[in-house]
């Protein structure tokens, strides 16, 4: 499959058949994710392939202990939003319930050595090299799997401090994400989000609407909101004291 074809056409599937992924197709996708780029080509990428059912159900617990918390009672609160919204509509996507959700046949925990090669990003918060090679091995992995006829999802909505805890990875290890891999119950025709109908968002941007050309546009930002139904319209998240700008720093 041409690469730029398998970019666009990748869809994250979130419910999958009990066909269990063959090692040699796994194999594959797993040295896809072990070509990706680096910072320094330091190569701090693990994988914990996670392919037992209890574990895997622990996982699953796990991401809907978070969704509670976030102020999501139940995954049927969100399949809810998904069809008033009319993006199951738009997907394609099939009336599932909570035991359908995330039901990958293996689960790969992709995790980056922080201290390797002393990978930090010097007066950079919130980013490292070595969890930038993380995000880009999960990338490798994704596009490898629709290449080959499977799914995939990048799970983020867990609590990393138990996943280290359950697989025994060390405390300074910092975890990418997780991917879900398996072939799907059914191909998503478009993005799976509640609320992703927003004709600014769906099925993607505009390219001219988010490229910048010498610097950066204020007033081309602010015309679209953060797509998240569970957090503040992006004007008025400007307006928090957490997003405040300094307002004396000249622009280049």
């Amino acid at each position: 499959m041409d690469v730029l074809e398998c970019i666009k056409n990748r869809r994250s599937v979130s419910v999958y058949k009990d066909t269990p992924v063959p090692d040699d197709i796994l194999e594959k996708i797993l040295d896809a994710g072990r070509w990706a780029p680096s910072g320094a080509n330091s190569q701090p990428v693990e994988f914990v392939v996670v392919r037992k059912k209890e574990s895997r159900k622990k996982i699953r617990k796990l991401v809907r202990e978070v969704w509670e918390m976030s102020g999501i009672d139940s995954l049927n609160t969100l399949l809810d939003m998904m069809k008033k919204s009319g993006a199951m509509d738009k997907s394609g996507a099939m009336d599932v319930t909570w035991e359908d959700y995330y039901n990958a046949p293996v689960m790969v925990i992709v995790t980056s050595d922080e201290d390797k090669r002393g990978t930090e990003y010097e007066h950079v918060m919130h980013y490292t090299m070595s969890g930038d090679a993380g995000c880009a091995a999960i990338q490798n992995m994704q596009l490898a799997a629709h290449a080959m006829g499977l799914g995939s999802f990048w799970l983020t909505s867990f609590d990393p401090v138990r996943i280290k805890y359950w697989f025994s990875i060390p405390k300074t290890m910092g975890v990418a994400g997780i991917m879900l891999l398996g072939y799907p119950k059914y191909w998503p025709k478009a993005p799976e989000q509640a609320l992703s109908t927003d004709p600014r968002l769906y099925p993607r941007r505009p390219l001219e609407d988010m490229v910048h050309h010498g610097k950066f546009d204020e007033d081309k930002w602010l015309n679209y909101q953060l797509f998240d139904p569970y957090r503040l319209p992006r004007k008025e998240l400007l307006r928090t004291e957490k997003y405040l700008r300094p307002t004396n720093l000249k622009t280049a």
